[in-house]
This record gives C-alpha cells, structure tokens and sequence, in this order.
C-alpha cells in the first residue's frame, strides 16, 4: 500500500517538475524575446538619430542649391540681356 503511494506520489512530481521546467523554459524564452526587443530599440533610434542628420544635411545641400539656382539665374539674365543688345 505504501509503494502505491509513494508511486502516486512520485508520478504527480514528475509531472509538477515538468511543468516547472516549462516555465522555467517561458521564462528564459520571455527574457531573451525582452532583451531582441531593446535591442531593437537601440538599433531604431540609431537610424533615426542618422536620419535626422540626413535631414540637415540634405536642407542645407537644398538651401545651397537654391542659392547656385539664384546666381545662376542672375547671370542667364545678363547673359539674356547681353544678348538682345548685340546689334542694336
């Protein structure tokens, strides 16, 4: 009668030991898919941080631009100019 017991007994550890162990596997699987996504974090405000200067750097590459634009139309004016007075 003991060693039924103690059968039982034995069996329901097995099974409570096996749901620890899955737990126990959750857990680690929980940790590692917390620590993926900080890392993710990281990487994404990397980008943005690099974006960001991407931004600036492109407004005053466009801020140039516009001012060659500028000069350049100015001097297609005189050029323009010069033109129409040639012959008069």
């Amino acid at each position: 009668m003991i060693y039924v017991e103690k059968f039982k007994v034995e069996q329901r550890l097995k099974t409570e030991e096996k749901a620890l162990e899955k737990l126990n596997d959750q857990l680690k699987s929980a940790v590692k898919d917390n620590k993926n996504l900080k890392d993710k974090i990281v990487s994404f405000e990397e980008k943005i941080i690099k974006a960001e200067q991407d931004i600036k750097a492109n407004e005053l590459m466009q801020s140039d631009l516009e001012k060659q634009i500028n000069q350049q139309s100015l001097k297609v004016k005189d050029v323009q100019t010069e033109y129409n007075n040639v012959g008069k």
